[in-house]
């Protein structure tokens, strides 16, 4: 494993920390991969000393303060709710529009001789697909400009 590839893994394992934190132990890293390969070491040497990222991780995390973690993401987890909502109705009523039952109304009078019967077929909901799919969209954007910080 090349120190490009030991820093991305690292820096994947160690997304519970704030992006500050996690930048400081990255560049940590590398700064000391950097060091004993500038004192002989070959570089695939000097990460199998370090050891496994996912190991490394593991032991940052347990010895950071609690306040050194992110908080949890609640904007992504609303707008994927959100999105998950629109969703599930949208493919309810896409499911319904497409089996093509109307709704029937009685309307009578008290003697049941003059009844009327109204019947209408149910329509797409367009606009709530439109609602569907800009939700969507907000929230593919929302985490993937939140994934490229």
């Amino acid at each position: 494993m090349d120190k490009k590839t030991y820093l991305r893994r690292l820096r994947r394992e160690l997304r519970p920390l704030k992006r500050e934190e996690r930048k400081r132990q990255t560049e940590y890293f590398d700064e000391m991969i950097s060091d004993m390969m500038e004192a002989g070491m070959k570089e695939d040497e000097a990460i199998r000393k370090i050891g496994d990222p996912r190991a490394t991780a593991e032991t940052i995390l347990d010895q950071l303060p609690e306040k050194e973690r992110s908080e949890k993401d609640r904007l992504g987890l609303l707008l994927s709710a959100a999105s998950a909502l629109c969703l599930c109705v949208s493919m309810a009523a896409f499911v319904v529009s497409c089996l093509g039952h109307g709704f029937s109304f009685y309307v009578g009078g008290g003697d049941g001789a003059t009844s009327v019967f109204l019947a209408g077929k149910i329509g797409q909901p367009t606009w709530l697909y439109g609602l569907t799919a800009l939700m969507v969209g907000i929230t593919l954007v929302y985490f993937w400009k939140k994934r490229g910080r």
